[in-house]
């Protein structure tokens, strides 16, 4: 990813930057500043739901492909012994929907296949098998943490069939809190467009799919501000392949009526990120 910041400028020409581009414009980008702690997370946000649908598809489809009869075939797809995850059906068969589905990462901590570390349970509700169009799973946690962020979601995933490109893709609505360890929270509501864009040579495990995302999404940062989220139609963001961070896209952040672009870079898998605002622009570290 390129830096979009010369330090030479701040450090030595600090004087110069004033009279150019104001003073206030510096402040804005500042690590402290509204619109870039919005930026950092929303970044953690967008990183942390993505990889919990992905967590989700990755055991749903060996559930589906065992009949939703043996929770140990989804493991076995996986590659997970059956003393990390504990996976419960209440209807395990191909026949009776919905189904309630608990996958239980247990409380010492279990590394998933990007490198995050799951405690507690996710609860999952699926309305019928997902290769049907329109069929739909609801994610719903219980003191589940992702790297030490306790996450509380409820988030709505809808199987939408091929679109024009023949690409399978989904509809995302979420409602999250995130608790860090310092007890700050960000919230935020959102609406996605998740379209699959390779399967990386492996049909039967969704874990290392690349996928775009488009959307909106309002929140408040561990500031207490509100912010707004808009992704560019023509640069989505870039997730999956492994990688825990989003590795490409741009998207625009407003807070108070000021505005951030962030650029997520080209798709290197890193976790750094740029914010420009006023002219200025910021390489700051994203994270998950």
């Amino acid at each position: 990813m390129k830096k979009g910041l010369l330090i030479s400028l701040l450090a030595a020409g600090f004087g110069l930057v004033c009279l150019m581009a104001s003073c206030a414009q510096i402040e804005e980008l500042s690590s402290t500043s509204d619109l870039l702690v919005a930026s950092t997370d929303e970044s953690e946000v967008s990183s942390i739901g993505d990889d919990m649908v992905n967590e989700a598809d990755e055991y749903l489809t060996g559930l589906s492909s065992a009949g939703f009869k043996s929770s140990s075939s989804a493991l076995k797809t996986s590659g997970v012994t059956s003393s990390s995850i504990t996976i419960t059906v209440d209807k395990p068969d191909s026949v009776n929907f919905p189904k309630v589905i608990t996958i239980d990462f247990g409380t010492s901590g279990f590394t998933g296949r990007r490198s995050n570390v799951y405690k507690g349970k996710l609860i999952i509700t699926i309305t019928n098998k997902l290769s049907v169009a329109n069929a739909s799973y609801t994610i719903k946690t219980q003191n589940f943490y992702v790297n030490n962020n306790k996450v509380g979601v409820v988030k709505t995933v809808i199987y939408k069939g091929f679109n024009t490109k023949n690409h399978p893709y989904w509809t995302l609505v979420s409602n999250d809190t995130i608790t860090k360890p310092d007890l700050t929270k960000i919230t935020c509501r959102s609406e996605r467009v998740r379209e699959r864009l390779e399967i990386n040579g492996t049909p039967l495990f969704p874990y290392d799919d690349t996928f775009s995302i488009k959307g909106v999404s309002k929140g408040m940062n561990t500031k207490g501000t509100t912010y707004s989220m808009v992704i560019d139609e023509n640069n989505p963001l870039i997730v999956g392949n492994l990688c825990p961070y989003i590795q490409k896209g741009k998207l625009t952040i407003t807070v108070n009526s000021k505005t951030v672009v962030i650029d997520y870079g080209d798709g290197t898998c890193d976790n750094l990120a740029t914010a420009t605002s006023g002219g200025i622009t910021k390489t700051f570290k994203t994270s998950n």
